[in-house]
């Protein structure tokens, strides 16, 4: 702990971050918004109380909250529900289970806490403004091709090297994900007829992970210029979109083993 008493404590000053996210579920909205979190500690609330009141003596506000904190959790632990200067109501809420519907069967796994807010609180949102909306992009990113065995990062490589891939958002996840060799025509784009892409079989990749996978270039793969092409619907804790997010790389070369 500390041996130093502040008396004076620094503010926070801005307002909040909207950040819209795109809906990977498609249930009719295009973008759903957070509002991104800006948390204040107590010191930086006294910090504004003395702005208002230069005469407030801070050490005092400090000792005083720290007071009814220790009250408050005294309430909850006694299994009070508690207005918190009406603000809101701090409750006790718990998670119980009760097998075959029967009260005797009935378990507490713990408890937590809920708050309600006021009108009082809703009121004070109706002032909010937002400092910038950013979009935030889940798209997957393909950005750099190294061979694992020099740790060089290249756009040519020899039929069964292992290739590490860089990126974000690029694991592979959904029934229709692959990672596909594309050959590329002479301006680069990748060919339309799907039955010459090679996809990199399961047994040929060897890491999968939003920022990194690794695969083998199979060893008999042809020679030639080609694109490596990402087909993912992985959208975390084991769900998938209803739609495939495609990446691809830049122009490689494969030369024969």
């Amino acid at each position: 702990m500390s041996d130093v008493t502040k008396i004076t404590f620094d503010d926070n000053s801005g307002k909040g971050t909207l950040t819209m996210y795109k809906n990977p579920f498609n249930n009719g909205r295009r973008y759903y918004a957070r509002f991104d979190r800006d948390t204040i500690t107590m010191e930086q609330i006294i910090a504004r109380i003395q702005k208002k009141d230069l005469g407030t003596n801070a050490l005092m506000v400090k000792h005083i909250t720290g007071l009814i904190k220790a009250e408050i959790l005294e309430a909850l632990s006694r299994g009070e529900a508690v207005n918190i200067l009406d603000l809101g109501t701090l409750f006790i809420t718990a998670d119980a289970s009760a097998e075959n519907g029967s009260a005797s069967d009935l378990t507490v796994a713990g408890f937590s806490a809920g708050f309600t807010p006021s009108a009082l609180t809703n009121d004070a949102l109706k002032e909010l403004s937002v400092k910038k909306i950013t979009v935030a992009d889940h798209s997957p990113r393909i950005e750099r091709l190294f061979d694992t065995y020099d740790e060089e990062e290249r756009d040519e490589f020899t039929a069964g090297t292992r290739v590490r891939m860089t990126g974000a958002n690029m694991k592979l996840g959904g029934e229709t994900s692959g990672l596909y060799l594309c050959p590329a025509d002479g301006d680069g784009s990748i060919a339309d007829d799907e039955g010459s892409w090679t996809k990199i079989g399961s047994s040929l990749l060897k890491a999968n992970l939003a920022s990194r996978i690794e695969f083998i270039i199979p060893r008999g793969q042809a020679a030639g210029t080609y694109r490596i092409l990402l087909h993912t619907s992985y959208a975390g804790g084991g769900r998938s979109l209803k739609t495939v997010r495609k990446a691809q790389s830049g122009v490689i070369r494969v030369a024969e083993a």
